[in-house]
């Protein structure tokens, strides 16, 4: 079906796919450590598992990612947007 849009319509359909996908994903998972969190009885912001999860902060005019005792400034840097986090090679031996 796609093939019969125009190539600027179809790339412009498989990004709005794609940025779905993120967001839906995002959702996904935020609500899966909320419930992690809620599950392991969280109750401090010193607690192992909360200190585990990367956070975002806004400090004074940066952004800065946390997790447990690392506190690195948030360099705005993109690395793509990948369908997948791993390519595994097949080699023939």
């Amino acid at each position: 079906m796609l093939k019969y849009i125009p190539n600027f319509q179809r790339i412009e359909h498989v990004c709005n796919i794609d940025a779905y996908y993120i967001v839906d994903r995002c959702v996904d998972r935020c609500r899966d450590v909320v419930q992690d969190l809620v599950d392991k009885q969280v109750e401090s912001d010193s607690d192992f598992n909360w200190l585990a999860q990367l956070r975002y902060t806004w400090e004074d005019e940066d952004v800065y990612v946390r997790i447990v005792n690392s506190r690195v400034r948030y360099a705005y840097e993109y690395l793509g947007n990948t369908p997948r986090s791993v390519t595994f090679i097949h080699l023939a031996l």
